[in-house]
């Protein structure tokens, strides 16, 4: 649960029980107290709905932007001095038949570099660059890259393999992913994208550096698959502060089942098999 969820005596502190630095332990600060907490006395829930807690560590560059859309329009609805509970409730049931909820869950951290999780927080927050300086790279030639390192919250599916295409991800559940590279963008250059499935019309497909749109075009393989092309002008463009990232917008998500194709539950958008980049 989220700190903003709970309360706690202060007789605990006495127990040694305490917030932690982070760099000093694997597991998030949060989850470290509230075990510590948990292992010195029982935990009791008041049954009543007492807080929103809009993740920043789910939304992208979150401590970036600061964007609080979100807080304001709840704000509001308390205010409103209208009990809204009961349309929450009704929400999150949605979401849980419709395949929207998403457990999750502590992982396993015994072999994590001590603060690991934390820092990786940091890079969802974009309070932390995505990218060690050592790993960025000034591009020489066309450099292929797979969708291993892509993890960001809601915006890609797990990494999967075939004897085809290697190694691929389905963006989803967000129609919005970011395809995120270790790369300086010093210099004019050309992108491909290949996508190998698309569950609507690929030509909806918008793709954008950080909001600023970049005109591509699609281009049709054998096979049935496409390729996504286009071209970064680093004079023009807007220089990206959050990292070099490519954002593919499909505009909508669907589950395959919907459409009567298998019983895949998920909410997918793009297959997307590799990204090139190319100097120009």
């Amino acid at each position: 649960m989220p700190p903003s969820a709970f309360a706690n005596a202060t007789s605990i502190y006495h127990a040694g029980v305490k917030w932690r630095h982070p760099d000093t332990m694997s597991l998030p600060t949060d989850v470290t107290f509230l075990r510590e907490a948990a292992a010195i006395g029982p935990l009791a829930s008041t049954g009543e709905l007492t807080c929103f807690k809009f993740n920043a560590a789910w939304r992208r560059d979150a401590y970036k932007l600061k964007d609080v859309d979100e807080q304001k329009r709840f704000l509001q609805k308390i205010e409103s001095g209208i009990d809204f509970r009961q349309d929450e409730y009704r929400d999150v049931l949605q979401a849980v038949i419709s395949d929207k909820f998403l457990p999750v869950e502590v992982p396993v951290t015994a072999d994590l570099p001590l603060g690991s999780i934390t820092r990786q927080f940091h890079r969802w927050k974009g309070t932390k660059d995505r990218h060690e300086p050592a790993v960025m790279k000034s591009l020489e030639a066309c450099v292929r890259f797979d969708m291993a390192d892509q993890d960001m919250p809601f915006e890609w599916h797990g990494l999967e393999t075939d004897s085809r295409y290697g190694s691929f991800r389905w963006t989803g559940p967000n129609a919005r992913a970011t395809i995120d590279l270790p790369v300086a963008f010093d210099r004019d250059l050309r992108f491909r994208i290949h996508v190998i499935a698309a569950v609507g019309p690929i030509d909806r497909v918008s793709v954008s550096i950080h909001g600023q749109t970049i005109r591509h075009h699609v281009e049709r393989l054998e096979g049935g698959t496409f390729l996504l092309v286009g071209q970064l002008d680093h004079v023009t463009m807007a220089k990206p502060d959050r990292g070099f990232g490519i954002t593919l917008d499909m505009g909508e998500i669907i589950r395959p089942m919907d459409m009567g194709e298998g019983d895949e539950r998920r909410w997918l958008g793009l297959l997307v098999n590799w990204c090139e980049l190319e100097p120009l």
